[in-house]
This record gives C-alpha cells, structure tokens and sequence, in this order.
C-alpha cells in the first residue's frame, strides 16, 4: 500500500510502479490561483496531478453564466477523471483553486498504461471510484443542506488538502464554486466569525476553531472524506488536518521537470483559459447561526 508523505508530491502518481513512472513523461510546475487547466468542451491533451497545497476544482456551467463546484481534487488524485475515461465527451472545466504545484502526464500515454498495467488500472479506478462518491454526495448536499453547512464542509475539505489554515480566496470566488450568490456567502462567513470559528480578510478566509467548523458541517464531510481514506493507500493523502500548519516540500526525485517559481510563468506553453464566471444561481441560506449539535462519531471508525 503506497502512501505519499504529507510535505509534497502526488499520491496516486508516486503509487505508480516504478516502470511505469520511468516511461511516463511527467513535468511540473506552479500554477497561479484561477488558472484554467481543462476546458469540458475540448478534447483535453493532458491529465494533471496536484502536489500538496494545490486544490483543483471542477466546475459545470449552464447557459447565462451561472457556476458551481462538482468536486475538488488535491493531491490523493488527478484532473480530470472524466476526460481519461472518455476523452471525446462533455466533462467538466478544471480551475486552479488554491495555488501550487501540479504535474502533468499526457492523457493517451496514461490511457495506454491504464490498458496495458493492471496495477495502474487498479490505482485509477479507485480514484474514480472515489471522485465520484465525492460528486454524487455534493449533489445530495447542494440540495439538501443550508448554505453554512456547505461552507463548512468546503472548508474543511480544502484545509485537508493544504499546509495553512489560512485558504487564499475572495468571497466571489468562493461563491461561485458553492453555486450561490455572494450574499449568502457573506452571512455564513460573518455567522462563523461570530462563533469564533474562522476570521476572514478580503481574500482569504483562516480557521480558528477547526472542532467548531467540524460541527457545524454536514455528515458530507465525513462520508466523502472516509470514501477517499478508502482507497488503496494513496487516498491517505487527504487527512484531517491538525491546527497548526505543516511545511510544504519540493515534490519527488522521478519527475522530468522541478516545479519552477511562480515569477516564471509567463510564456508557459500550458493554456491558460481563466474565463470570467458570475454565479447567479439562487440558493437558500440562513441568517442565523446553524451550528449543530455534536455528531455521532461512528462514521470515524469505518
């Protein structure tokens, strides 16, 4: 069972036997916050492998504009699992959400071995297997829990795969990817700061009390958590996080290519696409605290 250390890397690509990652050709670099990795529309070149501290969401968009979060992927997995099984179909857009390394690998070269190595097929089908226990419980969640609960559960989803307590992004970002307007955001962020559960400035928001935050979450945090833990040890990745901040590494020996400074950027041949969104979907909130009460705990010991 491969387990990837909390400082750097990508899990599920250093679970890949050694062989294999020796014929991958795998590169790397920083991406900013907002950068556009994947188009759902396109035929996509590449599948991308977050390192710790970085978060991608995949994000769906209906006519108008309007956009919301389907699922986030950090370093237990990779982008986009849709598009390596069915390149040619309508998937999702993948968007840098917190900053940081990733590697990329090209798709057909990881479909060939997803054909050919029995222990790579193993490796990626569970990670699908646990993207899309993820997306089907965000679609239960987004219907059926207040906007806090939501906002809590994201939180803590993003805080496990990060070394800060401190998550980098606006309000109207944040809004976006919860699919609701910037107003709800606001009320659940101000009802947390009240608590004593989160302080927030004018682009990030940083956890105080992270039991507080835990219960005032849905049991979807937990449910999608345990189904990521699940799996065959490169979902060990995502764990849940201690206060205090750990330290970021520089990712792992076999790579082609070290992650270069964010400063280098420009002129990258990687496609930036960074498309303006304005989430106009109207969901329900609540003005007052929704702090609940303490949960069963039996779902820990799965």
């Amino acid at each position: 069972m491969a387990e990837a250390s909390s400082s750097g890397g990508n899990a599920l690509l250093n679970a890949f036997p050694a062989d294999v990652r020796t014929r991958l050709v795998v590169e790397s670099k920083v991406h900013k916050g907002h950068e556009g990795l994947i188009r759902g529309d396109q035929r996509a070149e590449f599948v991308y492998f977050p390192h710790r501290g970085c978060v991608i969401s995949l994000t769906r968009s209906i006519e108008g504009g309007s956009t919301v979060e389907v699922g986030i992927v950090g370093s237990e997995g990779l982008v986009d699992v849709q598009k390596l099984l069915a390149p040619d179909g309508a998937g999702a857009d993948a968007v840098v959400q917190i900053a940081g390394c990733a590697s990329r690998v090209r798709l057909l070269d990881l479909r060939q071995e997803l054909n050919d190595n029995a222990a790579v097929r193993d490796l990626l089908l569970e990670s699908c297997g646990a993207f899309l226990a993820q997306v089907s419980q965000h679609a239960v969640c987004n219907r059926m829990h207040s906007i806090e609960q939501r906002l809590a559960k994201w939180l803590l989803a993003v805080r496990d795969r990060i070394d800060s307590d401190e998550i980098g992004l606006t309000q109207d970002f944040l809004s976006q990817m919860l699919g609701t307007r910037r107003a709800g955001v606001t009320v659940a962020v101000g009802t947390f700061t009240l608590d004593g559960l989160v302080k927030h400035g004018r682009s990030s928001i940083t956890i105080i009390d992270r039991a507080g935050l835990e219960e005032s979450a849905c049991e979807c945090y937990l449910v999608i958590h345990d189904a990521i833990r699940h799996g065959k040890g490169h979902g060990q990745s995502v764990q849940r996080a201690p206060r205090s901040p750990g330290s970021a590494g520089a990712g792992y020996p076999h790579e082609a290519q070290a992650c270069v400074d964010e400063n280098a950027l420009e002129g990258n041949p990687y496609e930036v696409m960074s498309r303006a969104r304005t989430a106009d979907t109207i969901a329900a909130h609540s003005r007052g605290s929704r702090r609940l009460k303490p949960r069963d705990h039996s779902l820990r010991s799965r």
